[in-house]
């Protein structure tokens, strides 16, 4: 099958790797994720509990949510996270925050609360129970709470892989793979890593380096973009061998 007389959508759509049987497990190691998180949270807590968002003249429509406050670095695994309470009705504010303690406890994080008064993270240390302290971010109302100590577990996680089409094909192509975009397209890890291995040995032996093998298979005249996509395929390899490492056989995208 050609497979580039495929729709063009198949070349330009963005897909992910992914290992077969592998589910990614949640991170808290820095304020993006440990937001993300909580926000996933509310989110399933309120659908399950059908709990509907009141949303007022002055804050305007929106929903709430838990963003890291500005002016920090937000991959650190400690600081400020403010809660912006929009359309939550006040009487559920408590219980809200009484979830986030009990889900970041779990995860061995600890939080304290920071006073309106400024952003001094000394001295805080974690309580029993949270206090609720209110301040106006512009016509939202916010409650900020500090991270103050994080000992969650590392997580071994590899690393993600999102392509178009056309650059998934160009990969499996150099290490004589193909793809035509069908879902159940799936490929062997222990395959595209030993086909990897030979890649590098045909370039050791011939004494070419491997952008000029990669731009004689594709037909490119410009070795930059063949630099990029032997990054690309060295990103595949390292999946690969992250997948048999686990214990895991197989690949696809999607």
């Amino acid at each position: 099958m050609n497979w580039y007389s495929k729709e063009s959508m198949v070349k330009t759509a963005a897909y992910s790797a992914y290992i077969k049987g592998y589910d990614k497990p949640t991170r808290w190691s820095n304020l993006d994720s440990i937001s993300d998180n909580l926000n996933n949270l509310l989110l399933e807590e309120l659908n399950k509990h059908n709990i509907k968002i009141e949303n007022s003249v002055n804050e305007g429509h929106g929903y709430p949510s838990f963003m890291p406050d500005g002016n920090q670095n937000t991959s650190n695994p400690k600081g400020i996270i403010n809660f912006y309470t929009r359309g939550l009705p006040a009487k559920y504010y408590m219980w809200v925050l009484s979830l986030v303690k009990q889900t970041l406890t779990k995860n061995n994080i600890e939080i304290s609360n920071i006073s309106q008064e400024g952003y001094d993270l000394s001295g805080y240390q974690s309580p029993d129970a949270i206090d609720i302290k209110e301040e106006l971010s512009g016509k939202i109302r916010v409650v900020r709470f500090v991270i103050s100590r994080n000992k969650s577990k590392t997580v071994d996680i590899p690393t993600e892989i999102h392509w178009t089409g056309t650059t998934i094909y160009q990969v499996l192509k150099i290490i004589d793979l193909s793809y035509t975009g069908n879902e159940n397209e799936e490929y062997d890890a222990s395959d595209i890593l030993s086909r990897g291995v030979q890649l590098a040995e045909e370039s050791r032996l011939k004494d070419i380096v491997l952008e000029d093998i990669i731009a004689k298979k594709l037909n490119l005249s410009d070795i930059a973009y063949a630099e990029r996509v032997l990054e690309k395929l060295q990103n595949l390899i390292n999946l690969a061998a992250w997948a048999i490492s686990h214990d895991y056989k197989k690949i696809y995208f999607v």
